[in-house]
């Protein structure tokens, strides 16, 4: 086709796509005169049939790639300034267009043009954000989305912090726990369809009925005799659906008043966050972890400063040291003797105070001198959202240039450093931002006239003594069955099991004992609630229908005494497990999951997670249990106070009963 005669066959646009393609080989072969020559035979075509197209704006970026390859910036700078004049007027606000501002925006940096690089790394962050508000589609896209394009906000940060401009910085890694937000509750199918049209409310409704039904015949027409034929087409009609309920989904988000003020969300800037937040005794440190560099912000009433930290793997390599030393008490090891793991226990437990130490320099070094005997509000990132700051030794001050060579000896008498928790009041949150909203949430609504609920010892398997004990020897026979039927309940009880798979609770062989001692645990705290002013729900009765059920909203306390599973592999998939079957053993939906959480009305001063086994799985991330506790403050909750990892219920009914004593009859904190 190339090398035809012009004379016979003029030049089309596909012999310019066809060059363009040909340019894409020679450029991954590291060809680049030939790349250059092939891009520019396509764009002389294109100049001539398509000019100011979409096409030719992608070659111009192309060739704009080419000359920042051969470090001709000058070049680069002029193709990409063609390609922004065209998306500007064809394209505006699209994908491509914030393309290539980000690549202008790169290629002013690399010219020590910060300036110019800050605006349009601005405009570019601006659309994309608009962009994942409305993507839509699949947890893949929004993966691949996330990946493509997250280098380059941590890119803005860094400019914005050389530029010594940290408070635009913090507005740009709040702006970003907003985005996160907006992604979990699209990945757990959080309902915010109240306020939209009702024509397109049956829409979605109607195509979810109809893939469901059609996903069901799918299965039936698997199990009997079929033609391959007959499972294409019907998945051709299934894809079609699909395509028009992703259609249908996005069109209710831009619709939706609820999700719009998601979308449009109004984080909190650093001034706002110092005038309306913060007050003289109180510093607030908000982490963002990088793969280059990370950083922390300590901002109080009257200061803001920034502080590099190390690379995203450092730190997390380090917290998830310091998290397995944790919990090395709670981790079984097969064929381990009593002596072997006493001394497994007594070497973390060494080991725990020198790492700890050095994690606590790491991230708290830099603000030690900021830190005094202050409260701190700790918005964390990656991993660390999985520690507890407050049982980290505390930070030495920084040592000056004068004094580096006492740093060695220092740190050998610093081992063994009080815990934070001794000297400060220690808070985190999912965001700055989410502070001022659950303030003004507070502020907003009534106050629960009722103490505290308590949900406590559910009912998880069909042979639990509890169900044999309401049943006769005749009926213990088909609980085999029962056990041993796979739940095809609903969507809750399928998330159950896949997050259970994920966190590896069903292949460790300890998926959900029972908490004996939680129903201890329950009568600790109801027998310091003043009469008539708790709620005890207690084996059959700590269900799902109880946890959604309006009741709740009565108490200013709520108590979940059961397993939460958080999965860090899918966040949307983490949830409290209540009663798995009723009393005649039959299996009931018993997860509590994200998607539900979100959606409850739970106006409570505090939400207490307790006995909770959090099974991390492979990567500690964070989102897991982000993800629960932002649920519950969606619902309404001021706080949640949720463990860390698996704890053992006779010691955890201990605890809370000392906890709640000090709260309802000391009337503390």
């Amino acid at each position: 086709t190339l090398f035809r005669s012009e004379k016979l066959s003029p030049a089309s646009l596909l012999d310019a796509e066809m060059l363009s393609n040909l340019g894409d080989v020679a450029k991954r072969r590291e060809d680049v005169a030939q790349a250059a020559k092939y891009y520019g035979q396509a764009l002389d075509i294109q100049d001539k049939i398509a000019h100011d197209s979409p096409a030719q704006a992608i070659t111009m970026q192309k060739l704009g790639d080419l000359a920042r390859k051969r470090h001709d910036l000058g070049e680069a700078e002029k193709y990409f300034r063609q390609v922004l004049v065209i998306r500007e007027k064809k394209v505006p606000g699209s994908l491509s267009h914030a393309g290539v501002l980000l690549a202008l925006a790169s290629l002013q940096r690399q010219k020590h043009q910060n300036d110019d690089a800050s605006q349009l790394y601005a405009q570019a962050i601006g659309i994309l954000d608009s962009q994942m508000a409305r993507l839509g589609g699949t947890d893949d896209v929004r993966s691949v989305f996330r990946a493509e394009y997250e280098s380059h906000y941590q890119d803005y940060i860094d400019l914005l912090i050389a530029q010594k401009k940290p408070e635009l910085a913090f507005d740009v890694v709040e702006r970003s726990r907003a985005r996160t937000l907006l992604e979990l509750l699209e990945s757990a199918q959080i309902d915010l369809r109240n306020g939209c049209d009702p024509e397109l409310l049956w829409r979605e409704r109607s195509l979810r009925e109809s893939i469901s039904a059609k996903s069901s015949y799918r299965l039936q027409l698997l199990d009997g005799a079929h033609t391959g034929e007959e499972v294409s087409a019907l998945d051709k009609q299934m894809g079609e659906l699909r395509a028009q309920y992703e259609e249908v989904k996005t069109q209710l988000r831009i619709d939706s008043p609820a999700y719009s003020s998601l979308v449009q969300p109004k984080p909190l800037s650093a001034e706002e966050v110092q005038h309306q937040l913060l007050d003289e005794n109180t510093l607030l440190l908000e982490y963002s972890l990088g793969d280059r560099r990370s950083y922390v912000w300590a901002v109080t009433e009257t200061s803001l400063a920034v502080y590099e930290l190390p690379a995203r793997k450092v730190i997390e390599d380090a917290a998830r040291n310091v998290y397995e030393l944790l919990t090395a008490r709670g981790r079984r090891i097969d064929k381990e003797t009593a002596q072997q793991r006493k001394l497994r226990l007594a070497q973390a437990e060494a080991e725990y105070t020198k790492v700890a130490s050095e994690l606590s320099q790491m991230v708290l070094g830099p603000v030690a001198r900021m830190m005094e005997k202050r409260r701190l509000l700790i918005v964390s990132d990656g991993a660390l959202q999985y520690l507890p700051y407050a049982a980290l030794p505390s930070p030495r001050l920084q040592a000056s240039a004068s004094q580096a060579s006492l740093r060695a000896s220092a740190a050998l008498k610093d081992v063994g450093r009080e815990p934070l928790m001794m000297q400060h009041e220690i808070v985190s949150l999912p965001s700055a931002s989410a502070l001022a909203e659950l303030r003004r949430a507070s502020e907003n609504r009534k106050k629960p006239p009722k103490a505290v609920a308590v949900l406590a010892d559910p009912v998880f398997d069909p042979r639990d003594e509890r169900v044999t004990a309401s049943l006769g020897e005749i009926r213990r026979e088909k609980l085999k069955v029962i056990a041993s039927r796979s739940d095809k309940l609903s969507i809750s009880a399928e998330r159950l099991t896949r997050s259970a798979t994920d966190v590896g609770l069903i292949r460790s062989g300890k998926y959900l004992s029972r908490l004996l001692w939680t129903q201890r645990e329950a009568a600790a705290i109801l027998s310091v609630t003043p009469a008539g002013q708790g709620m005890e729900a207690l084996g059959f009765d700590a269900n799902r229908a109880t946890a959604i059920s309006p009741a709740l909203a009565q108490y200013r306390i709520v108590h979940f005494a059961t397993h939460a599973l958080l999965d860090s592999k899918n966040p949307e998939l983490s949830g409290l497990v209540l009663s798995l079957v009723n009393k005649r053993g039959e299996p009931q939906n018993g997860f509590l999951d994200l998607e539900q959480i979100y959606n409850l009305n739970l106006p409570a001063d505090l939400v207490v997670l307790s006995a909770c086994d959090t099974g991390l799985g492979q990567e500690i991330r964070g989102e897991g249990l982000i993800g629960l506790s932002r649920g519950f403050m969606h619902a309404g909750a001021s706080r949640v106070m949720a463990s860390l990892w698996s704890v053992d219920d006779e010691v955890t009914s201990e605890l809370m009963a000392h906890f709640y004593r000090s709260l309802e009859q000391d009337k503390m904190s």
